[in-house]
């Protein structure tokens, strides 16, 4: 119609004494126009318009929601295109909020410590096993590693770095998982640091990781042994 037209920025075309002879779909993402005098090329979609896979915030644009048959959410590119636009594994563009891409970490309550594999489920997407995932981990204070990650049956582990810039026995992290160094999905960790706490009863209760010594009168890892059967994991003791 004339307002779809007009809405894709070639209102132009309808000033021509003659309207537009012709359409053609070169691609899905290329369409010619002609009138008697001119040829005009334009995007019959608005893909990029789209800011989130799916969503349930009327404020943001979800991919998957409006129903556009131009559009799809590229899972690894994590982006709103079409499907000649998909060029990262193309198999993985989707077009249902049912299908969208979630990352989540598997840990119970989400406790993680340094040294320890960071276990990451992606739901309703099967991530190929053969390409290179990242994980970067971020705190509130702008300290940030990137560690390597393995993929294996939709489960990413990534090795949980040090952090050094950090004043308690605990500390929430952004944890991105990054493909081509884009994000694919977040989510977030608690991370501990047993030397940190100062207190048997946060030492023994907060964390799983940690128990205290009552003959140095510190923190530390339950798989220390420098205290043996002398640490304390219970807050009541």
């Amino acid at each position: 119609s004339d307002n779809q037209f007009r809405d894709l920025g070639i209102g132009s075309l309808f000033s021509a004494p003659s309207g537009i002879n012709k359409l053609e779909f070169h691609t899905d993402d290329l369409v010619y126009a002609s009138t008697d005098s001119s040829i005009v090329t334009f995007v019959p979609h608005k893909c990029a318009e789209y800011e989130v896979c799916s969503t349930d915030d009327r404020t943001k644009k979800g991919c998957t929601n409006l129903g556009d048959p131009h559009c799809g959410w590229c899972a690894l590119q994590n982006r709103c295109t079409s499907r000649a636009q998909c060029t990262v594994k193309p198999d993985l563009w989707v077009k249902k909020p049912t299908q969208c891409l979630n990352i989540s970490i598997t840990h119970p309550n989400k406790d993680t410590m340094s040294g320890l594999d960071l276990v990451i489920s992606a739901q309703n997407v099967v991530l190929p096993d053969d390409l290179k995932y990242t994980c970067k981990f971020s705190s509130s204070k702008g300290e940030a590693h990137v560690s390597n990650g393995t993929c294996s049956g939709s489960e990413i582990r990534c090795k949980v770095p040090v952090f050094t810039d950090i004043s308690s026995g605990l500390m929430l992290l952004d944890v991105d998982v990054l493909y081509d160094n884009s994000s694919i999905g977040a989510d977030q960790v608690r991370y501990h640091r047993c030397d940190l706490y100062t207190q048997c009863s946060d030492c023994s209760e907060i964390s799983k990781f940690c128990a205290w010594c009552p003959l140095e009168g510190k923190c530390s890892k339950t798989a220390d042994t420098i205290c043996h059967e002398y640490k304390v994991t219970d807050p009541g003791k």
